[in-house]
Order: C-alpha cells, then structure tokens, then sequence
C-alpha cells in the first residue's frame, strides 16, 4: 500500500471513528463489564422480545419474568410439559416433570426438541446472563487458579458479598422480612408450625 493510501485509509477509518460516535449514546454505555454480552445477545436473538429487553443494556426481574411467560407461551404452543419457574431467590429454572416410569416427561422426541428450541429463542441467553450478573455484578475474573485456589473462608466472603448485593431480588414480608431466611423460612418449612 502507497503512502499515499495509507494516508488516505487512515482518515477514512478516523472519519469513520468520529461518525459512530455521532450517532448518540451507546446503549449499553450502563451495562458495564457486561457490554459485551448484550451487544452480542441482541445481535444473535431471534426474535425481538429478546433484541428489545437487552437493547438499553439493562436486564430486570420484569424482564426475565416476560421472557419466562413468553418461552411458558412457546412450550404450551408445542405441547411440552416444561415451564420456567422463579424461585425465591430471583432465579428461573426450566422445570420438566418427570412421567410415571421415570422418563423425562416430553410425550415425543419432537416435542423435547421443540421444547429446547423455544427455550433457545426467549430465554437461554438471558437466564445465563440474569445469573452470571447477580453472582458477580462487577464482571471480576475469578479465573479458577490451581496454583492458587480459594479458600473455603474466600469462597464465604465471596457468597456473603453476593447475597447483600442481590437482596432486592429476593422475596421480602411486609417490614423487610426475607421469605428465604429466619422466621420466615421457619414457618415455610413448617406451615403447620410444628
């Protein structure tokens, strides 16, 4: 390449730069660490639900909860026995019942396979991100060390650090009472206070 043209595709990628720029705030400017991962979930959705609820870089329990009703939408549609829950700690788990003799449930293999498909489509990607965000907001690299592994007392701190972090996502009694912990947990293990 001539001087000249590397002069040339030098501005032009400066230009270029300057005009994305331009173009308004990013997006995903209040995704921090986790940027990254909207930008790609919203490239490689398939369907706009999921292209909307990560399009301003953020992801609420109301969206999870849309996606949940929307892949609950989709099994329904295919005739599958699975469905997203939420637990009590502000997590969606894909529950399948299981039939009498122990099999997984789904009435055909072309209904199993449906049924991944409609996962795949409205909540696989937001389920792992939803969680890989709640375990760690701050995007640190815990990067398993076998020279120097964790010890069970980090391992604690780490945890604890997560449940202040998350609160919020977990079910509270009128007075702040968590439904997870205390008295609250007492009398949910125990209804008929025994």
């Amino acid at each position: 390449m001539s001087a000249r043209r590397n002069v040339r595709f030098a501005i032009a990628v400066a230009v270029g730069l300057i005009l994305t720029g331009c173009g308004g705030e990013d997006p995903y400017s209040g995704a921090g660490p986790w940027a990254h991962e909207f930008r790609r979930i919203e490239e490689s959705a398939t369907n706009d639900l999921v292209r909307n609820i990560v399009s301003n870089g953020e992801l609420t329990l109301a969206d999870m909860r849309e996606a949940a009703a929307r892949t609950n939408e989709c099994f329904a549609s295919v005739g599958s026995p699975a469905s997203i829950i939420e637990d009590q700690r502000g997590g969606f788990q894909n529950v399948i019942p299981s039939a009498e003799d122990g099999s997984s449930g789904y009435p055909s293999e072309a209904v199993r396979r449906a049924s991944i498909d409609c996962e795949l489509d409205y909540r696989n990607d937001l389920w792992i991100l939803w969680d890989r965000i709640r375990v760690n907001p701050d995007g640190v690299d815990f990067e398993y060390d076998p020279g120097n592994p964790m010890s069970d007392a980090e391992w604690e701190a780490l945890w604890l650090a997560h449940g202040e972090a998350t609160r919020g996502c977990r079910p509270r009694l009128p007075g702040g009472v968590y439904l997870d912990e205390g008295i609250a947990l007492d009398c949910r293990m125990d209804p008929l206070n025994h």
